[in-house]
């Protein structure tokens, strides 16, 4: 089996998830949350930042485990694995949280367009028409292939993250540092239900930890750099989101104002403290960070569609990987297709207001459609760990949650509260699409999971005539038992999941998520060259073979 290449070190992890989290909803979500419950917006993006810590360290303690790329959806299946309608739930909610984030983003995007940059001329266009467009080139992109590298991901990060410090140094420059925190301070309101209500709305912000858990498969020393990573970019979103509420209370705009821009009241706050330059600059740093976190949030959701489809969960199609650009071509245009589809019917369809027969949805409504998503999935990974600990008490963990079960638990219902304080339109219609889908897999009953036979191959040596144990390896791979199996002298049973080797003796089978033996452990796997085709989707030196098995109707192989 080919192991993942690991070229991704602390900084790139930590660029990776506070580029994701630096997105839509600091630029978006601080000027309606200012407008709603003024400073005490901060309260409420603490409170969805230490919800979010919570899960991450349930994702981080598994990440240390399973060190390969699937993040909730991998963990899931990894402790509930004869549950299959639940880990499919877990799929499909976490497949919908990401393209409905992406949605979010793009729709965003999609507004900032028509207030800021569009000229007169276009603005009869319905509005996300922008945001669709956007949506159809990532898709073409990440079809062909087109994926940022760690070090443009770097640099993109330090740029958001400058724009950002110019923002909150144009507010301290224009009201003098002791003017600002005095204004901020006198405008703290106490208003409980509007702060969970902000703090539900803002947990989309602080989802991007997921993305350096789902690319735990290229990042080295993974057991220590993920955790690590994942706490220094919600720290620091954190700190980030805190200035620039503080800036915007310091807004020259009139409170009214802010509250009637909306999501785009950060662009008319910036032009208050730097002029038509800061306008500017907070413009192109709002389109630019939209569209890098959607095409983060694409990959993520393309990489759980075709994982999906492997375990038999979605459509086959997901699976197939395109000849040219050896891409999974099938569930790029399927995330694609749902993000289009979210965005014409919340925005074009069903907007905030004026809606056809009252059903007034919008950016509000598709907020809480893609939280949904998110927090439900989430709150199934909390309990997860739970039931790992329980399960495999032994396995070694690079990272271990203190206070197991209690801080889980903790998450799980501080995930469900977010979830009765999410808009209840958006709350609904994310629940009946939920059920829809399930429903829709039940009657299907979906498909075997793809068993491979993998086998690392090195071109240019030799191969030897097959021996003893590969004729035996052959009659398994065959239906028949192998030599050593028979006698009951060979390792323990090797149960190929996924495309993945698995040791099922116990929990140090899969401990570190890639333990496989040598190949001494499983002489039955040897098969003559011959037999073994060449894998075109990777270069280099080593390649891949892969055997499929056929399954009869009964669910016998042949």
């Amino acid at each position: 089996m080919v192991e993942h290449t690991r070229t991704l070190d602390f900084k790139i992890a930590f660029a990776i998830g506070l580029g994701t989290m630096i997105a839509a909803g600091i630029f978006s979500l601080s000027g309606a949350a200012v407008a709603m419950i003024g400073a005490s917006a901060v309260i409420a993006f603490v409170i969805a930042a230490v919800v979010a810590g919570i899960t991450a360290a349930s994702y981080s303690e598994f990440a240390s485990i399973y060190s390969e790329n699937g993040g909730g959806y991998l963990f899931n299946s990894r402790t509930f694995e004869e549950r299959r309608l639940l880990t499919y739930g877990v799929g499909m909610s976490l497949f919908l949280g990401y393209t409905g984030t992406t949605a979010f983003y793009l729709a965003t995007m999609d507004e900032w367009f028509f207030r800021f940059i569009l000229p007169a001329s276009l603005q009869a266009l319905p509005h996300g028409t922008v945001g669709v467009v956007a949506a159809a080139l990532l898709g073409v992109l990440n079809a062909r292939g087109t994926e940022e590298s760690g070090t443009f991901q770097l640099f993109v990060t330090g740029a958001k993250v400058a724009v950002l410090f110019a923002f909150i140094a144009g507010a301290f420059a224009y009201r003098g540092p002791a003017t600002a925190t005095t204004n901020f301070a006198g405008q703290f309101q106490a208003d409980a239900v509007g702060i969970v209500t902000v703090a539900a709305l803002a947990f989309i912000t602080f989802f991007g930890f997921s993305a350096i858990a789902a690319s735990a498969g290229e990042i080295i020393e993974p057991r220590k750099t993920v955790p690590r990573a994942i706490a220094a970019s919600i720290l620091t979103v954190t700190v980030l989101y805190a200035l620039v509420i503080v800036a915007m209370t310091n807004s020259t705009v009139p409170p009214e104002v802010v509250a009637e821009e909306g999501e785009t009241a950060m662009g008319l706050v910036a032009e208050g403290f730097l002029g038509p330059a800061g306008r500017s600059l907070i413009v192109a740093g709002a389109v630019f960070s939209m569209v890098s976190a959607s095409n983060a949030s694409i990959l993520a959701a393309t990489g759980i569609g075709s994982l999906m489809g492997r375990r038999g969960q979605a459509p086959r199609a997901f699976t197939r990987i395109h000849r040219e650009y050896g891409t999974p071509v099938w569930s790029v245009t399927t995330v694609t297709a749902t993000i289009v589809a979210m965005i014409v019917f919340f925005i074009a369809l069903f907007p905030a207001e004026g809606a056809p027969f009252g059903l007034d949805l919008g950016l509000e409504a598709l907020t809480g459609f893609a939280t949904l998503n998110l927090l439900l999935p989430l709150s199934v990974v909390n309990a997860a760990l739970i039931v790992h600990r329980r399960k495999f008490p032994d396995m070694e963990r690079g990272f271990a949650v203190p206070g197991v079960p209690a801080v889980p638990a903790l998450g799980i219902l501080a995930n469900l509260a977010l979830i009765a304080n999410l808009p209840v339109s958006g709350a609904v219609t994310g629940t009946l699409l939920v059920v829809l889908l399930v429903g829709a897999y039940l009657l299907w009953g979906g498909a075997p999971e793809v068993e491979d036979l993998v086998r690392d191959v090195t071109p240019g040596k030799p191969t030897p005539a097959p021996t003893a144990g590969e004729a035996a390896g052959g009659a398994e791979a065959a239906g028949g038992p192998a030599a050593g199996e028979a006698t009951g002298s060979a390792p323990a049973r090797a149960v190929r999941r996924g495309g993945h080797r698995h040791r099922d003796s116990g929990p140090d089978a899969t401990r570190g998520g890639n333990r496989h033996g040598t190949a001494a452990d499983r002489p039955h796997r040897r098969e003559p060259r011959r037999s073994r085709p060449r894998c075109r989707l990777h270069g280099g030196g080593t390649h891949v073979a892969r055997r499929r098995l056929r399954h009869r109707p009964d669910g016998s192989r042949r």
